[in-house]
């Protein structure tokens, strides 16, 4: 999953890891969507197709930083606009121009299926 500033494409190199961020842009490893559960399986129609796995992103705007993170990092947005998406699917929403902090909580941490991306202006932020 790739959160970015809309106008800038600086991706960083993930190297293997769970996260990974540039100063626009953050990625974070999930759940593909051919992972899927086996149980159950065996009750769908030779012709009915598997269903995929899903994963649910929430993104809240607080004005304090959460306490505790699997990952955080600042991110500049130029743009006043963020895209949000994956291979598959592609959100757009706003954001205020300005340096975020954005802290990124997953469940569960080996193949996340939720993630939560929490962003703190960086002005709320103690040194």
């Amino acid at each position: 999953m790739i959160v970015c500033d809309v106008g800038d494409g600086e991706m960083p190199d993930l190297n293997a890891q769970p996260f990974a961020a540039s100063s626009s842009a953050l990625i974070v490893v999930v759940r593909h969507a051919q992972d899927v559960e086996t149980d159950g399986l065996d009750a769908l129609a030779p012709d009915e197709p598997v269903p995929q796995a899903q994963v649910a992103v929430e993104v809240v705007i607080v004005p304090e930083p959460v306490d505790a993170a699997d990952f955080q990092c600042e991110l500049v947005v130029t743009t006043g606009m963020i895209d949000i998406g994956d291979a598959d699917h592609w959100d757009t929403m706003h954001l205020p121009s300005g340096t975020w902090l954005a802290q990124v909580v997953v469940i569960p941490a080996d193949a996340p299926d939720h993630v939560e991306i929490v962003f703190t202006p960086t002005s709320a932020v103690a040194p």
